[in-house]
């Protein structure tokens, strides 16, 4: 039994990286509904795009490819939080996810060129810039870990007072962690293996 609990542990602390945001990207287009720009402008308390919540101002979701001449970091969809009003503040987005108590999780969005972006997770809140140089790339990706304190945590992604005054641009939101097995799973692995165990022994 030995070597059966200490394999339960290893089940437990093994979990498979993936994004724990729904639609990170915004590539889901269920609701996506164009105007002529290729461009959707969702307002302040909007759920259209799905996984996200919307407030503070209107945002704009927009296509590849565009009358802006912009082009998305990861797939054809992107957001300038400056939308079409072009006046602070901007849109902000928002999405819960569940996380482990003390675990760490790595936040990590592109930031389009001009663009000042206030991002929060879990407590901790960074300021990231990318500058309005044309010699760098458009996307510039940034980086920040938070440890979680509570089941469930939320992100939140807002243009700051220094963005470009016509765009504030994001795409290809990742928040990575650890995936953790349902108790229910765990439960059922756990009595798979029992009952392997009891098999053998009878034998």
């Amino acid at each position: 039994m030995k070597g059966l609990t200490a394999f339960v542990f290893a089940v437990a602390a093994t979990g498979a990286h993936a994004n724990l945001l729904v639609n990170g990207s915004f590539e889901n287009t269920a609701n996506f509904t164009p105007d002529g720009n290729n461009t959707m402008s969702l307002g302040a308390g909007s759920t259209a795009m799905t996984g996200w919540t919307t407030s503070a101002n209107e945002l704009a979701w927009i296509k590849d490819p565009n009358p802006f001449n912009l082009t998305a970091s990861d797939g054809v969809f992107s957001l300038d939080l400056m939308g079409y009003h072009d006046f602070l503040p901007t849109a902000m987005i928002s999405q819960s996810f569940g996380t482990v108590i003390g675990s760490t999780y790595t936040v990590s969005f592109d930031i389009g060129r001009g663009t000042h972006l206030v991002v929060a997770a879990g407590g901790t809140t960074v300021n990231r810039f990318n500058g309005n140089s044309t010699t760098q790339p458009f996307w510039n990706t940034e980086t920040f870990t938070f440890v979680a304190s509570t089941n469930v945590s939320t992100l939140t992604v807002q243009g700051g007072a220094n963005t470009n005054p016509q765009y504030a641009g994001v795409d290809n939101l990742i928040v990575d962690g650890d995936a953790v097995p349902e108790p229910a799973t765990l439960a059922i692995v756990v009595a798979g293996i029992a009952g392997i165990c009891r098999r053998r022994k009878s034998r």
